[in-house]
């Protein structure tokens, strides 16, 4: 092969396995518009041999359209860290491939990397001199063509694409995943139909674990399931330590989820990524968060001490003095898809709780966060659990909560306010008949003083 360079920039030909640095002229280049590609140009990573009980059915009719003669062509997936967004991502411009002409997958958490994504999009296509016309020649490209897809994969900050959504609009597919919902307006002003991507069902993560880890005991993969609250980064995560613990069974690692989290939560495995753990994933979203708002980050340290199920958002109004404070820090925490708010209660995925509660105290438990959210509860609960009929809601949605609380706090903590607010409850289920669950709260709540007085007293 013969190459003619006339100038003196530098370039990259080649393979990734075998590259020659060579001087190029940049003026001499073809224009990005007459540059056609052969046969299907792609950079799509590895997916995994797994993909169970996600549909990209949604995804496909966001792109190619629904049947309604409206495509939008531009789509961004969203949800919580470790959800599937980029797997769903990935099995889908597998399965589409045939229906373009370039699949382009860029890394995106920063503006940098999104130039260099295009960079390599140009060395692909066609050599050029410096970094900047890299990134010009491939928006060039991308304008002028037809039949691409253009994966921009775990975006931050939306900023950091808007300018090249706009350039690109309309020519070719976009994707974006992402960990922050925008809201609807938001989307909509740049372009993209949101989807969001929830936890898988229990029978797809009863398949996704049984397949992994070739075991048929399909009754304790619903049990770990159930403990990793659905969420496929958690599944194959606990997959990974499971199949290179020799002997060590899906109950087995139950256990230490229950005895050890931070040292399993923290391991992914022989050959897998460190910062693809569900301990990792979380604390870069809650380092981002923790930048930005204080009260977000308290917030999230005393939701841990509660249940994943829904809670009253005004539960946490004794926080602040302005309600439009605690506003913000929720919309933050929702945009982060950290919490989940709908009709005035918000709810937080149990393995998140269970991150936090060890990320913002590793020593211990942070007794001052027991004891803030203790009064919380306390102020929240109806006046007069037994007369009061029009509180028995409250209760209702309530009573997870402090059973959590309880369930958290250490045997050696002595938190007035939680005990109050245990016996309380007792007493509200005495009275509604649920005489098993009271006569339970009543002895755990005794025990616990008698325990407090007895180390007062020694």
């Amino acid at each position: 092969m013969s190459v003619s360079i006339p100038g003196g920039h530098g370039v990259q030909v080649g393979d990734h396995n075998t590259q020659t640095n060579v001087g190029v002229n940049a003026s001499t280049m073809p224009p990005a518009q007459r540059v056609t590609v052969d046969g299907l140009v792609h950079n799509l990573p590895a997916a995994s041999g797994v993909f169970v009980g996600r549909d990209l059915a949604a995804l496909a009719g966001s792109l190619h359209g629904d049947g309604t003669g409206v495509v939008v062509g531009q789509a961004a997936v969203h949800g919580l860290g470790g959800i599937g967004k980029t797997e769903l991502v990935l099995h889908y411009a597998r399965a589409f491939a045939d229906r373009y002409q370039l699949v382009w997958w860029v890394t995106a958490d920063t503006v940098e990397n999104v130039g260099l994504g295009l960079a390599a999009l140009t060395r692909r296509l066609h050599p050029v001199a410096t970094l900047a016309d890299a990134q010009a020649w491939a928006t060039g490209w991308l304008q002028s063509n037809h039949g691409w897809l253009l994966v921009l994969d775990n975006v931050e900050n939306a900023d950091d694409i808007t300018p090249l959504l706009g350039l690109i609009a309309g020519q070719g597919h976009v994707v974006v995943t992402t960990r922050r919902d925008l809201g609807r307006a938001r989307w909509t002003r740049l372009g993209l139909t949101p989807l969001r991507l929830d936890r898988l069902d229990r029978a797809a993560s009863i398949e996704l674990l049984t397949r992994l880890t070739g075991c048929g005991d399909t009754a304790a993969a619903g049990r770990l399931a159930a403990d990793l609250g659905d969420l496929p980064l958690a599944l194959e995560q606990a997959a990974a330590y499971i199949s290179q613990h020799d002997g060590l069974g899906i109950d087995d690692y139950r256990t230490l989820l229950r005895t050890q989290f931070a040292r399993v939560a923290a391991d992914g495995g022989e050959g897998g990524a460190a910062q693809r753990t569900v301990a990792s994933v979380w604390r870069v979203t809650m380092d981002a968060i923790r930048a930005r708002s204080a009260l977000a980050t308290r917030i999230m340290t005393l939701l841990a001490w509660l249940a994943p199920e829904a809670l009253p958002e005004d539960v946490l109004s004794p926080l602040v003095d302005d309600p439009a404070d605690l506003g913000d820090a929720l919309a933050l925490l929702g945009s982060y898809s950290m919490i989940n708010r709908h009709a005035g209660m918000i709810s937080v995925h149990r393995l998140v709780q269970a991150v936090t509660r060890v990320s913002a105290h590793p020593t211990g438990p942070d007794n001052d966060a027991a004891e803030q959210t203790a009064q919380l509860l306390w102020a929240a609960i109806p006046d007069d659990s037994i007369n009061n009929f029009a509180g028995w809601p409250r209760w209702n949605a309530l009573l997870p909560h402090i059973d959590a609380l309880l369930a958290h706090l250490p045997a050696e903590h002595e938190n007035t306010a939680a005990l109050h607010v245990g016996e309380r409850a007792a007493k509200y289920r005495k009275f509604q008949g649920r005489l098993a669950t009271a006569i339970s709260q009543f002895e755990q709540v005794l025990a616990r003083l008698s325990a407090g007085a007895w180390r007062r007293s020694s």
